[in-house]
């Protein structure tokens, strides 16, 4: 009974609407322009509604459901601004508690729910996260508020300064800078009331600092004398909390020749915003000092941001090789915290900085790789090894990029081995990672050239000693230890590490030079015995190029390096080496897979069931072990799910995958029954009559309830006559008209979706069966129409508009 557009809702009908929503029945669709243009208000009334559904321990809402409210386009959030300016308390006192009661969490950047709350990053599109408008919603009301009503704006806010929440906090400081000059006091004494607020930015969309810089310049000027002292002191003798640890590790770093700050930024960014009529002359002279220590930052009232390139980048064709060796012998430039900043656009800055300098030389290399590798041989000994690391990443260029002009394209060439190894052995940059990753992927990118033994004796010295990675710990996703990685982490971080990118390399040169073995042998066999199960990990994809050298001790350095960790057994590479090593090799590697099946991380275990599943079914390997997994944990169900749906069509095991499946199709857990998701792909299962009691099954499956819409869209897509599919189509709607029959009114589920695309299908199969002169399908599909309505299936309004059609 409800209007599509809800612009159109008369007073009653818009209140039963807000009713459904508070149940968590969604709108399909709203158009908010509309709506803010024919009743306004009624806008921030859905919005507050969506919201009151919500719970913060409640994964299902924080994803939104899906639903029309997942993303505002910025027509949106204009429309919606208009609204808020015209009732800023109403909005404030409708969104406000929800926010707060949403964003009881400590702040955790790598929490997307959170960062979705926090980061106006997520602004991409034209379109902005609904949360992250309902934050921004309640800021600018709040604004309102405080330039026309500030003792209101402040009998809100009061209650609200000791609130925990950082999104609370970060529309506090917005909204108090815009406070007149008679409440300049209240939005000082806030700030000051807690340190923390110093540092409220998100440090992406905005330096962490700049929030309260802004409030500082505005209100500094008009608070009390008092509390400007108060708030000057307070600046100068700020300490951040983990100050002790920064000067811990700048100061044991400076010994290397690292150097950073520890002290000093928060005054940097801060003193300029004060009122320099207000300040003392001792902070007038810390302010010059800091803008010395700190040159180019970003700092105070002149804010600048954006894209950071480099000042180079606008003129790499031009510039000659005695202007390259100039810039990489700058002493200042090779100071790796001397940075420059020039604004050049709103949303560009070029930087002068060690690292921007040596991606503008990596991006030039590629253009010319043998041009700046010759160079690189007039580079001083001591140049910064970031130079070096660049001039090998271009060198491992083999063809032109396709952006380059037509012209630059056809006198391309790549560099010569000659030369790069001329390069490799003037600088020996001992273990710097940057230099180690770039020759790996050299070699990598290269792995047909005749590379001499002095460079394949570097690549085994990575391979056998180089420090990356380090014991215990992780490049990619570094606040895990290796310990508690998974499969996927540990692979990660396989293709991120020195180590693991000389195993990738080795097996690269293999494939193409399978005589070199002798040469890297050393190479592999520290690989393959190696601490670290990441590199463990690489090991393995290495162990494949050795399989056509040496099968049997392939299969030997494999056990090895899944020794106690079958996370290295469950790779990507490990499944692929079983496919090439069983039956030939199954006696040394049932252990390992038994060891997957019952280990204690689910993905492995679940690895392990995959694999017990599909030699069973090809060899009758693991009878025993596939028993157990059939009715075992959910992660060995899963991998029985996962392989016997796939082998649903291969006509040698289809109807023992049949029979397996039967007893999965009612699993009592969804993560299982997600598995078999991917059943219906093929269109042939219609046509095919081995398949259709199993079909049939299956519509009468819990299955078939989490998701029906895969076969009833297969079935829509088929073209031609569909009266073969009728048993199928009868049984569909029985089950709608029976078991899913309550689901298929919940407007907020897919399930009424798909019924309405039944009855489409239902209307086309009597069509095809009177033209066929079928009156037994047809008088069938009659009696089946009749049961939908008696049943209440769906929305009554759509079957009867699918009748009129």
């Amino acid at each position: 009974a409800l209007a599509w557009r809800i612009d159109e809702d008369s007073d009653h009908v818009f209140q039963i609407r807000l009713k459904l929503i508070r149940l968590g029945q969604y709108p399909p669709y709203i158009d908010w322009k509309a709506l803010c243009k024919k009743h306004s208000f009624r806008a921030v009334q859905l919005i507050e509604a969506v919201l009151s559904t919500w719970n913060i321990n409640d994964d299902e809402s924080k994803d939104t459901q899906k639903s029309c409210i997942e993303k505002w386009y910025d027509k949106d959030s204009e429309a919606i601004n208009k609204v808020v300016n015209d009732f800023p308390k109403e909005t404030w006192d409708h969104l406000m508690p929800h926010i707060e009661r949403l964003t009881r969490f400590k702040y955790n950047p790598y929490n997307s729910y959170q960062k979705k709350w926090r980061e106006q990053y997520y602004r991409k599109n034209q379109k902005v996260e609904f949360v992250r408008g309902v934050a921004e919603f309640t800021t600018f009301a709040g604004k309102k508020l405080a330039k026309k009503s500030p003792r209101d704006l402040l009998q809100r806010t009061l209650p609200l300064e000791t609130s925990t929440s950082p999104v609370i906090q970060e529309i506090l400081v917005e909204v108090y800078r815009y406070l007149p000059p008679e409440h300049a006091d209240q939005g000082v004494s806030w700030i000051l009331a807690d340190t923390t607020r110093f540092r409220l930015g998100s440090g992406l969309s905005e330096p962490e600092r700049q929030p309260a810089v802004h409030l500082v310049e505005a209100l500094s000027p008009y608070c009390s004398d008092e509390l400007f002292r108060r708030l000057e002191r307070v600046i100068i003798h700020y300490h951040a909390a983990d100050e002790k640890q920064s000067a811990e590790y700048w100061l044991k770093n400076s010994k290397k020749g690292y150097f950073g700050h520890y002290w000093g930024k928060t005054q940097h960014f801060m003193l300029p915003a004060l009122s320099a009529a207000r300040v003392q002359p001792s902070t007038t002279a810390l302010i010059q000092v800091l803008q010395r220590k700190f040159a180019g930052s970003r700092i105070g009232r002149s804010q600048v941001g954006g894209r950071v390139g480099s000042k180079l980048d606008r003129n790499l064709e031009k510039i000659s090789d005695r202007a390259w060796l100039d810039i990489v012998k700058n002493p200042k430039v090779k100071n790796p915290n001397s940075r420059e900043w020039i604004q050049i656009t709103p949303d560009q800055v070029l930087e002068t900085s060690l690292r921007h300098f040596s991606n503008s030389l990596r991006i030039i290399v590629k253009r010319c790789p043998e041009r700046f590798a010759r160079l690189a041989l007039r580079f001083p000994d001591d140049v910064d090894p970031a130079y070096i690391s660049a001039i090998l990443d271009g060198c491992g260029q083999k063809a032109p990029d396709s952006n380059l002009p037509e012209e630059v394209n056809k006198s391309w060439e790549p560099a010569k081995v000659a030369t790069i190894e001329a390069v490799l052995e003037k600088f020996q940059t001992g273990n710097d990672r940057r230099t180690a990753e770039s020759f790996c992927r050299l070699i990598s990118e290269r792995f047909e050239e005749n590379w001499s033994d002095a460079t394949l004796a570097k690549l085994v010295h990575y391979a056998q000693s180089h420090p990356d990675p380090e014991s215990g710990k992780l490049n990619v996703n570094c606040h895990n230890s290796d310990v508690e990685a998974s499969v996927d982490i540990l692979y990660q971080n396989s293709i991120n590490c020195v180590r693991g990118m000389a195993a990738n390399a080795i097996e690269l040169l293999l494939g193409e030079h399978p005589e070199l073995f002798e040469k890297l042998r050393p190479g592999i066999e520290a690989l393959v015995r190696d601490h670290h199960p990441a590199v463990r990990m690489a090991a393995v994809e290495m162990l494949l190029s050795m399989l056509n050298i040496d099968k049997n001790l392939a299969v030997e350095w494999f056990v090895v390096a899944c020794e106690n960790d079958p996370r290295v057994a469950a790779s990507p590479r490990g499944i692929l080496f079983y496919n090439y090593t069983i039956p030939s090799h199954i006696d040394r590697l049932v252990p390992i897979i038994r060891q997957m099946v019952f280990s204690q991380w689910d993905d492995v275990s679940e690895e392990g069931a995959r694999q017990v599943t599909a030699r069973w079914l090809y060899y009758g390997y693991f009878e025993k072990e596939f028993a157990i997994c059939q009715s075992g944990t959910v992660p060995q169900r899963q991998g029985v799910a996962d392989v016997t749906a796939q082998l649903l069509y291969d006509r040698t095991h289809s109807e023992v995958c049949q029979k397996i499946l039967q007893k999965l199709l009612n699993d009592p857990d969804t993560e299982v029954r997600n598995k078999l998701h991917s059943l219906f792909h093929n269109p042939d299962s219609l046509m095919d009559t081995t398949l259709k009691s199993f079909i049939l099954e299956y519509i009468n499956s819990l299955s078939f309830a989490d998701d029906p819409d895969i076969l009833i869209w297969m079935m829509k897509d088929y073209t031609g006559s569909i009266t073969f599919l009728a048993d199928t189509i009868f049984s569909i709607c029985d089950v709608f008209s029976s078991t899913l029959k309550t689901k298929s009114r919940e407007i907020g589920l897919s399930i009424p979706h798909a019924v309405s695309e039944t009855v489409s299908l239902l209307l086309r199969l009597y069509e095809n069966a009177l033209a066929a002169e079928n009156t037994e399908i047809a008088n069938r599909c009659l009696d089946i129409w009749d049961k939908l309505f008696q049943n209440r299936v769906g929305v009554a309004m759509d079957l009867t508009k699918a009748i009129e059609k």
